[in-house]
């Protein structure tokens, strides 16, 4: 392996893993040159207002998901719900190929604990280890648009910083994981789109999902009927940018709502998160 591609491989392993990992939102400072825009101020300013499946109940259980660079498979992902009253658990780990992780390793933990209807995070952590650099992040949610993060971060050789703030807003603020409820539980239609602001473990943004068109996709030899949705996200300072142009998510069309695929392009290249399968919960 050259020298040029020993550059490439850890920048395009954290873009494909945070890809999926938050649905495309945690990699917003991995991609390219961002496009200036203005930002969309038609945000929901409360969950209460989403038109959601009331009868939507995500099956207890566990989504597989394989991870590719340009047809190579570079690592996997799970997506565990757990229901638990009136609220759920939503925990999304990822991780490196062995073979991969020789050269740089990505591991990554996510947890929500959320109510579902009207949506709302009550607290969420994310664990990760990009190479040598760990950060461990914890958010507590006081109302649906506050949260209250402490962050700490350790690089190999360096002591360790902690920072803790909170973040307010105009409207609802998500985690990654509890927007991984709501793409599902959304009522969607062609031509329908949704704004509102999502922290990732790092910043806030503003995400807009659109959906502008249906489609088929094969999936175990199956043919099934999908919604195409479209993400983009636009930082909520000046100069305003918006990033993920040409992702699309591809949600199921029946009951079971499951993301079958998460595909787009990047300066490393063609970037795949397809599942695989998925496990039920046992005694659920």
């Amino acid at each position: 392996m050259n020298t040029g591609q020993r550059i490439c491989v850890p920048s395009g392993l954290k873009v494909v893993f945070c890809s999926c990992l938050f649905l495309i939102t945690l990699i917003l400072h991995c991609l390219g040159i961002p496009t200036l825009v203005h930002a969309d101020s038609s945000t929901r300013s409360s969950t209460a207002d989403l038109s959601l499946l009331p009868e939507f109940q995500p099956e207890p259980g566990v989504y597989y998901y394989d991870v590719f660079i340009n047809g190579m498979r570079v690592g996997k992902v799970t997506i565990k719900t757990v229901p638990d009253g009136d609220t759920y658990t939503i925990e999304v780990k990822g991780k490196t190929r062995k073979a991969i992780s020789s050269l740089y390793k990505v591991q990554y933990k996510g947890e929500v604990k959320m109510q579902p209807d009207p949506i709302r995070p009550l607290s969420a952590t994310i664990k990760q280890r990009s190479g040598t650099k760990i950060r461990d992040v914890s958010m507590m949610f006081p109302s649906e648009k506050k949260v209250i993060v402490s962050q700490q971060d350790l690089k190999a050789g360096e002591e360790s910083t902690v920072k803790e703030y909170s973040l307010e807003s105009d409207s609802f603020i998500l985690d990654p994981f509890s927007t991984l409820f709501l793409v599902r539980a959304l009522d969607w239609e062609v031509g329908m789109a949704e704004i509102f602001h999502v922290f990732t473990g790092k910043k806030t943004y503003e995400l807009k999902l659109l959906c502008n068109e249906t489609s088929r996709l094969a999936t175990d030899g199956v043919k099934r009927d999908v919604w195409v949705i479209r993400p983009q996200v636009t930082t909520l300072t000046e100069p305003f940018e918006t990033r993920l142009a040409g992702y699309e998510v591809l949600l199921s069309r029946d009951e079971r709502r499951e993301i079958l695929m998460i595909k787009g392009k990047a300066n490393v290249g063609k970037l795949v998160a397809r599942m695989r399968k998925f496990t039920p919960l046992p005694g659920h």
